[in-house]
Parts: structure tokens; C-alpha cells; sequence
């Protein structure tokens, strides 16, 4: 069932996800093109748009998939949603499933816009445009060359959960603020849930940062090292280690969220 319904998100939202991509991708691609130009003014409105288009592509498209999640949840089409002869928590999971694949696409697509980006700009630089690949590739040889198997291992977990944090966070506003305490606010419900939401894990994830655990290089490798950024903080000093404290904070919170708009589907929706 799963499956099916992950079917149908992908036939329903096609359109919308190809107007999104389609429009982050002209925007990248006219941009570059007049970058390479090396015109004066020309080139700096090209490169402005095209750095608009590879860097806008993934908030502007979880944004798509968060009001669309809403209308067909929550509004008139959710009349329909919620009445398919299946658990709330199963519809919720389907489209988990097909906004986090989408995110991902996002992801990938946005560092494809990101190579033209930087190839329409390559003069400006005093690059060749084809550089791009030797520096991806001396970048890849120096991050082999420190990071450890266990690296290898934790970083795709821990991005994919950094790319989609924020979906998570526009699924649950949607659903608690759609719930009958808010009903009456419409998209307002969703909007002020997402705001409280937002400054609790502000707090929450600030909290976790000052964990004195980062990254830092030890023997030539990448390595866990303790440090005191509380300290840092207090002094103003800059960190010689990058701070991964914040990882179990996004883990935690993560869990939350999902089990809570899971509990939404279940048991707390409200249509208008």
C-alpha cells in the first residue's frame, strides 16, 4: 500500500516539481551564460541569478512539497486523503518517503546548478570553466586521504538528515497546526506552530552544539577531539575543530517530530 501511494505522490506532484525544477534550472543556465559574457554589470546580474537558481532550489522546493502536503492533507483535497481506507500514520509515511526522495533529487540537482554556476563564472575567477573537475577531484583526494572508514559510514546518514530536517519540521507544522485547536486559523495554524517551533529548536540545538565533542585532525585523520566551545563562546575564540554536538540534537528532535505528526494522522486531524 506503501508503494502505491508513493505512486500517486509521484503522478500528482510531477507537474509541480518539474515547473520548481524547471525554473531553478533556466535560472542557473541564463545566469551562467551571461556571467561567461564578462560584461560589466551584466555579468554580476548573471551571477546573482545564478547562484539564485542552484542555491534556491532546495528551499524552494520543500517549500512546494510543505504546502502541498498541506492542501491535500488538510483542505479540500484531504477529504479525500484522510478517507482512503488506510491508517493516517500510512498516508503520512508515503509522503515522507516521496518528499524525501524528492529532496534528495533537489540536492543533487542544485549541485549539478552549482558546477554551471561556477563554469559561467570560471573567467571572472581566472579559472577555465573545465577546472572544476580537477578541483572536485583534488578535493576528493585530500578528503580521502584524512577521513576514516568510520567517516565514510556516519557522513551519508548525517547529510541526508541535514537535507531533510527542515521537511520534517513543514510536515509537522502542517499537521499540529491543522489540528481543531487551530482550525480556525487556516494557513495561519501551520505558520504559527512552524514559528514556535523554529525558536524551540533554536534553543534546543544551541544547547547541543556546546557538547564538547568536534572534528578536528589528529595524526593526519580526521578524528573526534574534545573541546570546550562553551569556553570559546565566553572568550570570543575561534574553534580549531569543527562542532558535531549538534548531530544528536537534530537526531532527537527528528524522532520528535516525526512521532508527533505521526500521533496528528492518527488521531487529531481537523479538516476545513
Amino acid at each position: 500500500m506503501v508503494g502505491k501511494l508513493i505512486k500517486h505522490e509521484a503522478i500528482r506532484t510531477r507537474g509541480m516539481l518539474a515547473t520548481v525544477f524547471g525554473a531553478a534550472t533556466l535560472l542557473a543556465v541564463m545566469g551562467a551564460l551571461l556571467a561567461a559574457t564578462q560584461w560589466p554589470v551584466v555579468a554580476q546580474f548573471g551571477l546573482v541569478v545564478s547562484v539564485l537558481g542552484a542555491v534556491g532550489v532546495v528551499p524552494a522546493t520543500q517549500l512546494a512539497l510543505a504546502f502541498d502536503y498541506w492542501q491535500t492533507g488538510y483542505r479540500r483535497i484531504g477529504y479525500f486523503t484522510q478517507t482512503l481506507p488506510v491508517k493516517g500514520s500510512t498516508i503520512y509515511w508515503a509522503k515522507l518517503a516521496w518528499g524525501t526522495l524528492v529532496v534528495v533529487a533537489s540536492v543533487a540537482l542544485a549541485l549539478l546548478l552549482g558546477a554551471i554556476t561556477f563554469m559561467g563564472n570560471a573567467g571572472s575567477l581566472g579559472h577555465a570553466p573545465l577546472d572544476l573537475f580537477s578541483m572536485v577531484g583534488q578535493w576528493w583526494t585530500d578528503m580521502a586521504a584524512v577521513m576514516p572508514w568510520w567517516g565514510w559510514m556516519a557522513a551519508p546518514p548525517a547529510l541526508l538528515l541535514l537535507a531533510t530536517f527542515n521537511l520534517l519540521q513543514y510536515y509537522f507544522a502542517a499537521s499540529v497546526g491543522s489540528e481543531k485547536r487551530f482550525g480556525s486559523l487556516g494557513l495561519g495554524g501551520p505558520v504559527l506552530v512552524w514559528f514556535v517551533l523554529y525558536v524551540v529548536l533554536q534553543i534546543v540545538l544551541i544547547g547541543f552544539m556546546l557538547i564538547p565533542i568536534g572534528l578536528g585532525v589528529e595524526g593526519g585523520a580526521l578524528a573526534l577531539v574534545s573541546e570546550n566551545y562553551l569556553a570559546m563562546v565566553l572568550d570570543g575564540a575561534d574553534p580549531a575543530t569543527v562542532p558535531i554536538g549538534f548531530l544528536p540534537g537534530f537526531l532527537v528532535a527528528a524522532a520528535v517530530l516525526v512521532w508527533r505528526t505521526v500521533v496528528s494522522w492518527n488521531g487529531k486531524v481537523s479538516l476545513v
